[in-house]
């Protein structure tokens, strides 16, 4: 009984997920007429917290973490490259600290909604590698590299020409063994610059 509850809380999160990011796949179609591939390069930091709960954290509790993100514009769409790292805390002295590193490469639309105000939504495909803080453990086991998955939307606010700071939701399936379900809430500023021409000549 538990265990459905568990796969209709899933199911559930993803219809809210895919409510929000099927419009703004649709909206954004005008990427495809007014992006050139690789014109901008948008840098960017991000501080996320840990926002879920669920049968992972009766055992874990993942600290904030920070992001690290570049982004450009592609043929379609935006894609994204980046690094997250995390402390993640035990509550149970029979499991072990570890420090989690998710290195992602990502893909979506954005469309804008006022002068200075855009929507963001794609997906993340990554490799989730957590390191255990343990002696005892095995040196073989001390480490563990999940492939994963997540969805993330957004709001992108600009100052001026070239700064501006968001706001985003990230749900994230890393496919352990047990699966983990995870979302984030990140905060961020950032910074857009025109392409150097000769690493745009080089990129295309």
């Amino acid at each position: 009984m538990q265990n459905g509850r568990i796969i209709n809380k899933s199911k559930f999160i993803y219809l809210i997920i895919l409510l929000f990011f099927v419009p703004s796949v649709l909206l954004g179609q005008d990427w495809v007429e007014r992006s050139k591939a690789f014109k901008t390069i948008s840098i960017s930091a991000h501080y996320l917290q840990n926002s879920n709960r669920n049968m992972f954290h009766n055992y874990w509790k993942p600290a904030n973490g920070i992001d690290l993100n570049g982004e450009s514009e592609f043929y379609f769409g935006k894609i994204e490259l980046g690094t997250q790292i995390f402390s993640v805390k035990a509550r149970k002295i029979e499991q072990p600290d570890f420090v989690a590193v998710n290195m992602y490469i990502g893909w979506g639309l954005d469309y804008k909604i006022l002068s200075k105000l855009d929507i963001y939504s794609g997906f993340q495909v990554s490799n989730y590698y957590m390191n255990f803080d343990d002696d005892k453990i095995d040196v073989n086991l001390k480490s563990e590299s999940e492939f994963s998955f997540g969805l993330k939307t957004g709001l992108k606010y600009n100052i001026g020409k070239s700064l501006f700071v968001d706001v985003s939701g990230y749900y994230q399936v890393i496919y352990t063994y047990h699966r983990i379900e995870l979302l984030y809430i990140s905060v961020g500023l950032g910074k857009t610059f025109e392409t150097p021409k000769w690493l745009r000549e080089f990129l295309n």
